[in-house]
Formats: C-alpha cells, structure tokens, sequence
C-alpha cells in the first residue's frame, strides 16, 4: 500500500477487514481424499495453488491388465468417507488469536489494517474471547533487535538453533541420507546419526530506486519433514557486504553446533552442512575466489581462459581441483583471500554446486534463444519462424495444468522469461516447439542439452552409466556450440557444464541443490514502508516463527468439480506406470470418475532418437 493516496488505503484496509470477517463467518464443506495413487505427470508444483494431498486411494485397485490401448475405467469415492463439514474456526483445533495471527502472515497483513481490525472487531465476538488491540501484542511482535553495524551495513543474527528444533518437531526422514550419496559418505565418517543442512546465500535488491539490496543467511534441514526454509541472518546495505565479517555470527554458531550436535527426543545428532547454494558471483565472494569474467574462474578446473572480445574458455582436459588443493591454496592465480568455509567441517569443492537454474535456465538456455531471436545476423532466425515458434508455444497453453506456475508466452518476450519458464521450454515445450522451424543442426545441438539435463534433473543422476551418458552429451553440445555460433560463445557458463554431472553424483538429481530464490523474493514483500527496512524484515521474519502452522487435509470441494476436468489438469500418472485422463465425475450414493488409461505412452517417435544417442554412446566407450 506503498505510495497510496489516505482514502485508497482506507479502502484496501477495509476489503481485507471484509475478506476475513466473510471467511470466518462462512463454514467450508471440504473433502476429504487420498492420492498417494496419483502423481502429476509433470513436477512442477505451485506454490500459491491449494492442492490436496491424497486423492482416491482406489485408484491402485485399476485393472492394469487391459489390452486396449485406450480404455474407459471408473472408479469411486464413497460420500460417507469423503464429506465433512467444518467450520473455519473451530475451538477444538485453533484459536481465534492463532487465526489471526495465521491469516497475518499468510496474507501479509500491514500492521495498520490489523490494527483496525482489532479495534472493532470486539463488538462481534463473545466477552469470553480475548482479543489484544495492539498488533504487536498479538504477533509477538521483538520491543527491540540488536543490529550489529558490520561489512559496510547492518545485520541482524536470529536464533539458529531454536528455529532447528522448531524444524525437528515435525519429524525426521533419516531415508533421505541414504537417498543421497555425499550424505552417505559423511554418515559413514560419523559415530553418531547426523542432520545435514543446506546453507543459501544470495543478495537480493531492496529497492529500485537505489543500490540498497539484502543478503540473506537461509537454511533447510535436508532430513526434516519440513523443508521450508528458514533465515538464519539478515544483512542489508547500500551496496554488497565489503567484506565477509557479517558471516561471523553464522560461523560461530554453526561451529559450536558441528563440535556439541544437537539432542532430540533423548538422542544426540551430529550436525553437519550438506551444501552452500549460491549463484556464480556470490559463490565467488564466498569462497574468496577470482569473480566468473576472470581468466582463472572456473571453480572446477585449473582451465586458462582466452580473450575473443569476452573471456572464453577452450575445450581441453585440465586438472581438477579438489577440497585438499582448496584448502592448500594451491592455486594462487584462482584465491583472492581466505574463505570462511575452511572454519567450518564442508568441502569447499564437493559441497558447494553449480546452481543449475542460474547456469542452465538463466544463463545458457537464454543465451541460446536469445541468439535466435535478437543475436547476430548469420544465428538470428526469420521473423516468419520466429512467429511460427511464438504461435506454438502460445498453442500450448490451454492443455498446460496449473502445477506449472507459468505457462508459455511469446518468443518475443525472452528477455522476461523467468526461471521457471525457461526451464519448462528446455524439458517440455521447446522440442515440439522448435521441431522442423529451426535449422537441423541448432535443433540437434538443442536436443543434446535437453537429454542431458532430463537425466540429471530425474532420480537416476547419480547412476554412474546415466550420468556418463550425461557428461558426453553435455561435451557434444559444447563441441556443437563452437562449431555453430563460434569460439566466442565458449563463456562460462558453456564451460561449467562439463562440470555439472559431478554434482549430480554427489546430490542425485539437480533439484535437490536448487536455488533458494522463491523464499528470497518473499523477503521484499515483507517490507510495508520505506523506512527501517531491515527491522521491518527482521519484525515479520521473527513472527513468520511464532506462528505454528495447522497443516490441515482438507481442500474445497470445488477442486475436484472446477479444476480436475479443466484441460491440462486432468492428466495423472499412477503408481504403476499407468497415465489416466480423468472425463467426468458423477455423483450419486457414491462419486464416479470416468477415466481413460493409455497403455502404449512409450511408443513415442523421441524415443528412438534417444536410443540412437544412447547406442553410439556405448559403441565409444
């Protein structure tokens, strides 16, 4: 409600006010539904849509024996397990004040609009009911925060080992370390049961109308139930930090905990960092290295760069670089400094990935379609084709279900493709939407990229025969890259790529060392004026941790009736291998869902590209 005239204000404060008074009025009938049976088919997962938990149980009871290709099935939901009615607000579950509290933070509620909610909202209630007039009192809001004045700004320290132990109250997966195999090498060193903890460091922009900007200290308990993360520290300054003092208190902390561990449930667990997750140029500030425009960059290998108009990398065997030769400074030409890493028990090499939506999806995926669109003239495609891509991409956008948080636009608009949607076009859309529009070598060399980042985004990365496969395909299309646009277009992020199946092996897929970047742009919205902008972040941060969260089963019945049938949301892939294409629901004594089941889903022309591939792989090695 920044920069809103005082009547605008009064009535976006008083649409809130109106939005809560209806919700907790109006009782809800929900469903109740079990889907461990069903899984989208593909892996995006919104975060701001509400999707059940479980749906139809019933499902793994299909007859998986039928011999048509496509079959209509159905099966059923009895009413009497499915209904309940619930109020919104029940005393038996959650107060009145802790649903305030929740709807505060979930909806980002100012103060201000709290504030006057509070101040009528007495007359309407029982004189049983408590309710404080001061927000702050409500909220739990910190009276005071000691801002330490450090590395050229302010940083405030939050209190890592209670928001641990707030994380292990939800349960511990302990199957998740054998899942990953460096965490299963350092379980292996350890007498006693560990949790691992991914660290993200990142600066982010506080406002556009200056240099202010955030670095935030977050971190996620790999093994917890709950993967959210969490912030350890905040720091804020007109400019990046100068140095890496503010990381003193993180260090201290963490130190303590690495040599004490932490006890849970009358047992001791050893606490250990699983990786450091940080774009190129913050990697670099973290680890004291050259800065990713320099010849001695690559964080990977000993590789000398070239000038060709920009730093390029040649295609050559170097000698890699491990945590030994790290921590020796063997390397005098690639260290500016001292890293704070080598304070704590983390290999500076091993534990610290390649982010890959930063390398591949903002960096090489652009630079490729940018290239196409807007690049020099003997790469740049006609406008006619450009078009024709832009119409497919825009085609597909009726059948796209709504677990992907963006759907295609316009080849036109690459220069505000997010992340997201740049990976979407790498593993979906691109290889129908490119298919027989661009040149056949642009569109094998695409497809090369493609395979390779499927097998190391899927659970069979860490395979040694996958991720081989991957390593060679990411070499030929480097290889493809030089011979089809050029030497110069050899830049780092090109190069680290024949580096990133090593962390593959490490972490399994590349998904489970992503970026923390969804948590970091929430930090913004945290802000609601224009002054004390770390306090202000530091206040909603503190009461985002006095809230404990309900997580409930219950979703709309609505969902099922308005979003299950609409096209692209109606597609699921069973357990057992079976893709069904949900038709109609019909209700009665019991609810029917009248579905197709596709058989032969493999018989897919692609294939036999991949199995080419695949072959003259095996015929090399």
């Amino acid at each position: 409600m920044l920069g809103c005239s005082p009547r605008t204000r009064r009535r976006l404060i008083s649409r809130r006010v109106q939005h809560f008074l209806q919700t907790v009025r109006t009782p809800q009938t929900s469903l109740i539904l079990n889907v461990n049976a069903l899984s989208p088919v593909n892996e995006f997962y919104s975060t701001n849509e509400s999707r059940p938990n479980d749906i139809a149980e019933n499902l793994m009871n299909l007859n998986s024996s039928s011999e048509s290709e496509s079959s209509d099935l159905s099966f059923s939901v009895s009413d009497t397990d499915s209904y309940s009615s619930n109020s919104v607000i029940s005393n038996n579950h959650i107060s009145l004040n802790q649903y305030l509290k929740e709807w505060t933070v979930t909806h980002n509620i100012t103060h201000i609009a709290l504030k006057y909610l509070l101040s009528f909202l007495p007359a309407f209630l029982s004189k049983d009911i408590y309710l404080p007039r001061d927000p702050r009192t409500l909220m739990q809001t910190p009276r005071k925060l000691e801002v330490l004045q450090i590395s050229g700004g302010h940083y405030i320290h939050f209190n890592m080992l209670k928001n641990i132990r707030n994380k292990l109250t939800f349960g511990l997966n302990m199957a998740y370390t054998e899942s990953i195999p460096i965490l299963k090498k350092i379980q292996a060193a350890l007498e006693n049961p560990f949790i691992s903890i991914s660290i993200g460091v990142d600066g982010i922009p506080a406002s556009r109308s200056n240099n202010s900007q955030f670095w935030p200290i977050l971190g996620k308990i790999d093994q917890s139930n709950d993967r959210s993360p969490f912030v350890i520290g905040i720091f804020y300054g007109n400019s990046k930090p100068s140095d890496l003092d503010f990381m003193n208190e993180f260090v201290r902390d963490f130190a303590q905990l690495e040599r004490e561990g932490i006890h849970f449930l009358n047992k001791k667990y050893t606490v250990r960092i699983s990786s450091v997750i940080a774009d190129a140029p913050a990697r670099s500030f973290l680890k004291c290295v050259k800065n990713h425009n320099s010849y001695n960059s690559c964080e990977r290998c000993t590789v000398h760069g070239e000038w060709l108009g920009r730093v390029v990398y040649p295609i050559e065997n170097c000698h890699l670089r491990s945590d030994v030769t790290f921590l020796n400074l063997n390397d005098p030409d690639h260290h500016i400094g001292l890293s704070f890493l080598t304070k704590l028990t983390v290999g500076p090499i091993s534990q610290v990935p390649l982010d890959y939506m930063h390398l591949v999806c903002l960096g090489v995926v652009r630079k490729l379609v940018r290239q196409w669109v807007k690049g020099k003239l003997k790469n740049r495609l006609a406008n006619k084709d450009k078009k024709l891509i832009s119409n497919r991409l825009l085609s597909f956008r009726k059948y796209f279900p709504t677990n992907f948080q963006r759907k295609p636009r316009s080849l036109w608009e690459i220069d505000h493709y997010k992340a997201t949607e740049l990976r979407t076009l790498l593993l979906y859309t691109g290889v129908s939407a490119f298919k027989d529009i661009i040149p056949k070598s642009y569109y094998k060399n695409f497809l090369l990229l493609h395979s390779a980042m499927y097998i190391l985004l899927s659970e069979k990365a860490s395979s040694s025969e996958w991720n081989s496969l991957a390593k060679y395909l990411l070499l030929e299309f480097i290889r493809g890259v030089e011979q089809i646009y050029g030497s110069e277009f050899l830049i780092y992020n090109i190069h680290l790529l024949s580096h990133i199946p090593d962390d593959a092996m490490n972490y399994g897929s590349l998904n489970n060392v992503n970026a923390f970047e969804s948590f970091m742009q929430k930090i913004k919205k945290y802000m609601h004026s224009s002054n004390f902008k770390l306090e202000q972040v530091a206040n909603r941060i503190t009461e985002m941790e006095s809230v404990s969260h309900h997580h409930t089963d219950l979703i709309q019945i609505d969902y099922l009736s308005k979003k299950i049938f609409k096209m692209g949301d109606n597609c699921f892939c069973l357990k057992n291998g079976s893709i069904i294409i949900i038709l109609r629901r019909e209700s009665g004594e019991s609810c029917y869902f009248y579905c197709h089941v596709f058989k032969n889903w493999k018989k897919l022309k692609n294939i036999r590209l991949i199995a080419d591939v695949w072959e003259s792989f095996r015929s090399q090695n």
